[in-house]
């Protein structure tokens, strides 16, 4: 115990004594050299203790005991517990007791013995003072006690280190120290010794206080190792026991674990098994590091830890590591090689699962593990429940069956999941599984019903999609209710989905720019149709009677309300500039719609049946004045139509060129995946705000795809607006372009320079796809000109330019952000959503194409006038927001801070990536303009975003709760789990229909 002394004293080892290890064991040398020494002992270790207690006191010690030895030790214990622990503790060996008995026995003991140190400490004390110190120590205290006791030594440290224990403290001692084991210390002992009382110091209050000591060193080692834990070290774990693990997760995830050490595993894993099994192991194992620990406990304490790998501890902590991030399967459990593991061996085929590691997971087969994949079960085979059809059609009130068959060794259970069934039903076992028996099926019962399989190999499931034929019902038909527009509501059951038709005052309606119908389907399978009338131009020439009927192939349905504005009263906008064509809607009041019996059908509202004479006059005056304002309409649509085509038989023509023939041209029928090389589009999402007579024609004949041709005469530049990799973009006129000497402003892109041959193939190519996008969702494309050495596009010219920076200068910083004296009101909520839902229309219909935009973001988006808002991409934002663009190579540049996922790892663009894109589009919106990641450079947005990490929705008390959940939905890993375009563009369609008032609109 006084070398051991000597040990812990650090600097009065070396400082005292010239040859150290003479000096210091001056004392202990005579009874070394004594013939007691080599005579009396075989195990020198324990018969030293005690032949050193005998020397140690030499003649003072006999003239105080009799019995000197055995009373030394006594009489030691006591000094310690005594008043002489503290005035006569100054040798080194009475201040190393001092320590060893405040750890031992003190009241240090208990205040401070809730770290594994001190537990250590308790345990040393018991090794140090029985037999078992050399013989008998399996406990890990004792075990820890015999390693020192062999590192005091000197050489036996590492030549008689054969048994488990031995090779376990040598591990320790390198798992710990790392290279400073090698470089700081000659005698293994007293570097060890330096380690005992830096671990004192990490697990203390010693840890930054008392670092002078060489334990200072070793501190100082740990801090580096600390150091490299990273970020996650400090933000990650707060409590004591979440630290402690967090050194364990960050060893199991980062590469430091194969790199600083080799094998680490023993004795951290040994001591992480005994922090496993607190409360925190059963109550918060629910993420993967809490599950992992959980898993390692169990493989610590089996037999596989120590008999079944050349280095377990890194072995399994390596294979641990891979498992983590894809599965919670791993290769230490102690799985039999039964039947009842058969799924996870069919598991092992897909390395999306369970990672590259899957065929590493090893089974037990008598006594000896094997790679479960070579396993050959015999009578096992998975489970499989069959059915003879995936769907099935029957009609409304019939009684029909369902069977279910089951294959698979042993025989599985086979079972039917009832709980969407609303009509009676009964199941019927069977030799081959069970049939389900549904009587008098009604339409709430379609949808989906499932068989399930399950044996002890594992489980599979089938399901059969139901369709119920029935007759239209209208569920519920609502007075007109005021949104963004008018609307009046329905809810429709009835399968297959109805044909809808709406009457006014006994005529039949059809879809304008001011009233059409929405339709919303329900999801497949399910019998409800949902959708709204919508008003956009509402006066009091729309009061009336509205009739709506639905009918299919069983039947049909009908209802009607009456809707009456009286005077065609005008709300007050405190900005009408926003709406200058449309009249005003009426305020709150003036609007009184009053709702037939739910009875009314078609004969029952005719109007020369059933009604006083007041209303028969008033219905026919409405009617007359209907028809004269048709007749006017169509008149002078028809006189546009003849100058129209009049003027373009000399300005017209069919555009053809070597890639006329281009496949894109059907790219209807082609999938966004097959296209090498998707073409970034130009579409549009208006909400039939504004009459557009650009679009009034229906483009439905062949001669509607030509491309339609301008003379370069026609065509006058004013400015540029901006310059990209294709070409540059400017500001100019264009001749006759709606009509015979009309001058119109539209936006020129231009081919760059000298164009090569494939430049003016993609120019062509492009030409022509815009042509036959001809909808009102896109930014209007007017043709091309060819005349001149330069080719040009002709657009539609969006005068507020692009959304990223009208978003900036309409927001709450706008006033910092823009030269500007004059104060502009920053945008709302409700015309937020109204941007939102035009970009969602447009890319919608582009979804519908299969067309793939591949560079979605607010700085390709277009603000014209009355807000209204068109996806475009003139191919010049590359040069306005270039650190919006990460460049791979010499010129492809990226849109990292939009692409999701597959798009940044594979280059994948698809209709979902667009999605993602759509989603961090939102983000910008409600931000006003921000940039995603605006804290983050490209490389840590690339690593963020392929690790799993999504941007933040806003809190600034804009962005509402639905829109933030369209945004999540936007973001899932899995491409095919994200929202599709139509399902966002009818929750915002929803949002801001669902809008109470109208606010004001700032063009």
């Amino acid at each position: 115990m006084k070398t051991q002394s000597r040990s812990v004293k650090g600097q009065d080892y070396s400082t005292h004594s010239k040859t150290p290890g003479h000096h210091y064991m001056k004392t202990q040398s005579r009874s070394m050299k004594g013939q007691d020494y080599s005579t009396h002992s075989k195990t020198p270790g324990h018969h030293y203790m005690k032949t050193q207690s005998r020397s140690m006191k030499g003649q003072d010690y006999s003239t105080h005991s009799k019995t000197p030895g055995h009373h030394y030790m006594k009489t030691q214990s006591r000094s310690v517990k005594g008043q002489d622990y503290s005035t006569h503790s100054k040798t080194p060996g009475h201040h190393y007791m001092k320590t060893q008995s405040r750890s031992m026995k003190g009241q240090d003991y208990s205040t401070h013995s809730k770290t594994p140190g001190h537990h250590y400490m308790k345990t040393q004390s018991r090794s140090v003072k029985g037999q078992d110190y050399s013989t008998h120590s399996k406990t890990p205290g004792h075990h820890y006690m015999k390693t020192q006791s062999r590192s005091m030594k000197g050489q036996d440290y590492s030549t008689h280190s054969k048994t488990p224990g031995h090779h376990y403290m040598k591990t320790q001692s390198r798992s710990v120290k790392g290279q400073d084991y090698s470089t700081h210390s000659k005698t293994p002992g007293h570097h060890y010794m330096k380690k005992q009382t830096s671990t004192r110091s990490m697990k203390g209050q010693d840890y930054s206080t008392h670092s002078k000591t060489p334990g200072h060193h070793y501190i100082k080692t740990q801090t580096s190792t600390r150091s490299m834990k990273g970020q996650d070290y400090s933000t990650h774990s707060k409590t004591p026991r979440h630290h402690y693990m967090k050194t364990q997760s960050r060893c199991v995830k980062g590469q430091d674990y194969n790199t600083h050490s080799k094998t680490p595993g023993h004795h951290y894993m040994k001591t992480q098994s005994r922090s496993v099994k607190g409360q925190d192991y059963s109550t918060h194992s629910k993420t993967p590091g809490h599950h992992y620990m959980k898993t390692q406990s169990r493989s610590v304490k089996g037999q596989d830890y120590s008999t079944h790998s050349k280095t377990p501890g890194h072995h399994y902590m390596k294979t641990q590591c891979r498992s983590v991030k894809g599965t919670r399967l791993v290769n230490g459990n102690p799985l039999a090689c039964n039947c009842s593991h058969k799924w996870i061996q069919k598991l092992q085929t897909s390395k999306k699962i369970l990672g590259s590691r899957a065929g590493d997971i090893r089974c037990e087969k008598a006594g000896h593990p094997i790679k479960l994949s070579d396993v050959a079960f015999s009578d096992c085979e998975f489970p499989r429940a069959d059915v003879k059809s995936e769907t099935v059609t029957v009609n409304e009130s019939s009684t029909f069956s369902v069977a279910c068959k089951e294959k698979g060794v042993p025989k599985p259970t086979v079972r039917w999941k009832t709980d969407s069934l609303l009509s009676n039903f009964t199941t019927v076992p069977k030799s081959y599984g069970e049939d389900l028996i549904i009587q008098n099926v009604s339409s709430a019962d379609a949808g989906f019903l499932q068989c399930v399989a399950e044996s002890v190999a594992g489980k599979s499931t089938r399901d059969v999609r139901i369709y119920i034929n029935s007759a239209p019902k209208i569920v519920s038909l609502t007075g007109p209710e005021r949104g963004f527009h008018w609307c009046i509501r329905y809810v429709i059951s009835g399968y297959p989905t109805p044909k809808i038709t709406w009457y006014k005052d006994g005529l039949r309606m059809s879809d304008t720019q001011s009233i059409y119908n929405s339709v919303s389907k329900a999801r497949i399978g399910f019998s409800n149709t949902t959708g709204c009338l919508l008003f956009q131009f509402l006066t009091s020439k729309n009061n009336g009677i509205y009739r709506l009927e639905a009918k299919n192939d069983f039947g049909s349905d009908s209802k009607a309300l009456k809707a009456l504005f009286r005077g065609g009263s005008k709300p007050q906008l405190s900005n009408p500039k926003f709406f200058p064509n449309k009249p005003n809607l009426p305020t709150n009041g003036q609007f009184q719609p009053s709702m037939l019996s739910p009875d009314s059908n078609s004969r029952q509202i005719s109007t020369d049946t059933g009604q006083n004479m007041e209303n028969i006059i008033y219905i026919a005056v409405g009617v007359g004045l209907f028809t004269i304002l048709i007749i006017t309409i169509l008149g002078i649509v028809l006189f546009r139509h003849y100058h129209k085509k009049h003027s373009r038989t000399t300005t017209e023509s069919t555009f053809s060129s070597s890639s006329s023939q281009h496949p894109l041209l059907h790219s209807n029928h082609v999938t966004p995946t097959s296209q090498p090389h998707p073409i970034v589009l130009m579409p549009l999402a208006s909400m039939h705000i504004v009459d557009n007579p650009a679009y009034h024609q229906k483009h439905t004949s062949v001669s509607s795809c030509s491309i339609r041709y301008f003379k370069v005469e026609n065509i006058n530049f004013i400015r540029e607006l901006g310059e990209g990799a294709f070409g540059r973009v400017f500001l100019g006129t264009c001749k006759d372009l709606c009509y015979q000497g009309d001058v119109s402003m539209v936006a020129i892109k231009t081919l760059k320079g000298s164009p090569s041959e494939e430049s003016k193939s993609n120019f062509d190519r492009e030409a022509e796809l815009l042509t036959t996008l001809q909808n009102e969702n896109i930014v209007t494309f007017h043709g091309v000109c060819i005349d001149s050495e330069i080719s040009m596009m002709i657009f539609e010219y969006m005068e507020n330019g692009d959304l990223n920076n009208y978003l900036r200068s309409h927001g709450p910083d706008a006033k910092s952000l823009t030269k500007s004296s004059v104060l502009i009101k920053p945008l709302s909520k409700i015309e937020l959503l109204h941007i939102s839902n035009q970009i969602a229309s447009g890319m919608m219909y582009l979804a519908s194409q299969h067309f793939v935009h591949r560079d979605l973001a607010t700085r390709n988006c277009l603000v014209g006038d009355k807000l209204i808002v068109k996806i475009g991409d003139f191919g010049m934002s590359r040069d306005v927001y270039s650190k919006d663009y990460y460049r791979v190579g010499a010129s492809t540049m990226l849109p990292v801070r939009w692409m999701p996922p597959e798009s940044l790892l594979y280059r994948t663009f698809t209709v979902e990536s667009d999605v993602w894109s759509f989603g961090v589009v939102l983000w910008e919106i409600f931000t006003y303009g921000r940039q995603p990641w605006y804290e983050l450079s490209n490389h840590e947005v690339i690593h963020y975003v392929t690790n799993g990490r999504t941007l933040q929705c806003p809190e600034n008390g804009v962005c509402p709760d639905d829109v933030s959940k369209i945004m999540q939905g936007c973001w899932k890993r899995q491409p095919h789990d994200r929202l599709s375009m139509k399902d966002i563009h009818y929750r915002l369609d929803r949002l801001c229909l669902s809008q109470p008032t109208y606010l004001d609109l700032i063009a």
